[in-house]
């Protein structure tokens, strides 16, 4: 199994901004954090808004700290919107779904 280290958490950012131009998405920022929820690496789009890294590693902590990939994470954040409340006063507000 690859470790996940400071080059490869850079490769996958970069890696991932190409696949969202190459898909022609909206400008945005990548975030991959280590198995403790830690940045190793957030890269944004410089078309990208300001808040886009914060989004994305809120998103990424989400994930990591729930589980769920981000789909699903969304899903059960419309369906238990309480359950998310207490987990973002739980987290100071860094999980976004």
């Amino acid at each position: 199994m690859t470790t996940l280290n400071f080059e490869l958490a850079v490769q996958l950012a970069v890696a991932t901004l190409h696949q969202a131009r190459a898909l022609n998405l909206k400008p945005m920022a990548a975030a991959v954090l280590d198995s403790a929820g830690h940045p190793l690496a957030v890269l944004r789009d410089e078309q990208a808004s300001y808040l886009r890294p914060q989004i994305a590693t809120g998103k990424a902590r989400g994930c990591l700290g729930l589980g769920f990939g981000g789909r699903e994470l969304a899903r059960r954040a419309q369906t238990m919107p309480a359950f998310f409340d207490a987990i973002n006063s739980l987290t100071g507000g860094e999980v976004i779904p």
